[in-house]
């Protein structure tokens, strides 16, 4: 007998226990659900509901102290930039005081987008020629809001989708203002050329096509905005995946349990097979059990809950096998540690829900303290999540840190196993 053949005694017994499936399948779904719709909605309402809050620093004056910054009425074209955003009804304006005011505002889940006006912008504006409006590719404004305007477009990375949206309909008002700005002061210096004449028609227009774009961008907005429960799940799915994964602990120890009650185990130790071949056919069973579990709660995510999977789904399949690499082989530690199947109510429950609440299944991670975040990492379960965040919330997803956390769960699984395979040796053979 080899691994295989254990891999497929243990499937056809997973197969018959119906409790196993309801824990790890139609469980996972009506936790999600129940939280989608009630907990779920909290949070939405926390990042901001139906309206996108815009936390607005302007720095662009001569008064821009600190402490009259909130109460003074501003003045010149950035007034007239905060006002347009506030012209938006999807748009909720929060002045603040400092960079500082505004950095806490997005850390603590008060603003969704920062706008912060630099005490250069009227400056740079100044400095825009009408080739810079017509050809944007190109000029000075193909350096971005920050170089070419000293405008920052800060995005809640946790509400991604909504925040780089917004952050997108911002800019397309700035530049619209700009343009306008710019074309007014070209008409100023009397212009008297044929060519001068058309570059200011032209400029006119691509002022008019940039006011297109942003309604466009808002009518998007709207639509973003007005169904916020897609985002909410991008937290919970995941969350909860990843709880109800590492609930394979128990069944792997009642599995380990009831083959040494019957005496299986000890007479798979009397063949002639190694003890590394024996625990890579218990775990393998479960493993596939995992990922299918995975794949079942991501698909009804997409279907039922209308989830993205990101702008690059493909990313989830290392995380996806990793983090149940590390769960069966979490397992598999566990099940030589427990003895009885009152132990696995007492103490492997215990575990999981502990695990959990730590690396902050039950809750988003960046409503956790910064001291909770590390501490989590010390569990599997955060470097699940923190991958998991990067690929779902993310418009520009950072391969390292996903490569990073893969990298953290092959050596939690790693570790897990080489304890276990200790650990049977010591008790088993």
């Amino acid at each position: 007998m080899g691994a295989w053949e254990i891999t497929l005694k243990d499937l056809r017994l997973l197969a018959r226990d119906k409790r196993a499936a309801v824990i790890l399948l139609l469980l996972p779904l009506i936790f999600i659900y129940v939280i989608g719709k009630s907990t779920g909605q909290i949070m939405d309402a926390r990042e901001g509901g139906e309206k996108v809050t815009v936390g607005v620093v302007n720095l662009d004056s001569p008064q821009s102290s600190a402490d009259d910054a909130v109460d003074r009425v501003p003045e010149g074209l950035a007034a007239d930039l905060i006002a347009e955003i506030k012209g938006h009804p999807h748009f909720e304006v929060h002045p603040l005081s400092n960079e500082q005011a505004a950095e806490e505002a997005l850390d603590r889940g008060r603003a969704i987008v920062l706008l912060i006006v630099g005490r250069e912008f009227e400056e740079r504006v100044d400095k825009l020629e009408l080739s810079d409006i017509l050809y944007p590719q190109s000029g000075r404004l193909a350096d971005g809001p920050e170089a070419a305007l000293d405008l920052q477009i800060v995005t809640k990375q946790s509400l991604a989708k909504v925040g780089t949206l917004a952050g997108a309909v911002i800019y397309g008002d700035a530049v619209r203002i700009v343009s306008q700005q710019v074309v007014d002061k070209a008409k100023r210096q009397e212009a008297q050329t044929i060519i001068e004449r058309k570059m200011l028609q032209q400029a006119e227009r691509k002022a008019e096509e940039n006011r297109r774009e942003t309604r466009a961008a808002i009518v998007k907005l709207a639509q973003q905005s007005k169904s916020p429960s897609s985002v909410v799940y991008e937290t919970v799915v995941p969350s909860y995946t990843v709880l109800f994964v590492f609930f394979l602990i128990n069944i792997m120890a009642r599995s380990f349990i009831a083959e040494r009650e019957l005496g299986t185990l000890k007479r798979l130790f009397m063949a002639p097979i190694s003890t590394a071949s024996i625990l890579v056919g218990k775990n393998l069973p479960f493993l596939l059990l995992s990922l299918l579990q995975t794949a079942m709660l991501f698909l009804c995510g997409r279907m039922i809950f209308q989830m993205s999977w990101g702008v690059e789904p493909w990313l989830l399949l290392p995380v996806i096998v990793s983090t149940s690499l590390a769960a069966t082989s979490l397992g598999l530690l566990v099940s030589t540690l427990i003895r009885t199947d009152a132990q696995v109510s007492a103490y492997a429950n215990s575990l999981v829900i502990l695990l959990a609440a730590i690396s902050g299944c039950f809750l988003p991670r960046h409503m956790l303290s910064e001291s909770m975040r590390q501490v989590s990492l010390a569990t599997p379960h955060a470097w699940a999540l923190i991958a998991y965040d990067e690929i779902l919330t993310h418009q520009t997803i950072d391969h390292e840190v996903v490569a990073k956390c893969c990298g953290m769960l092959l050596a939690f699984s790693a570790l897990f196993f080489t304890l276990g395979w200790l650990r049977f040796r010591m008790r088993d053979e």
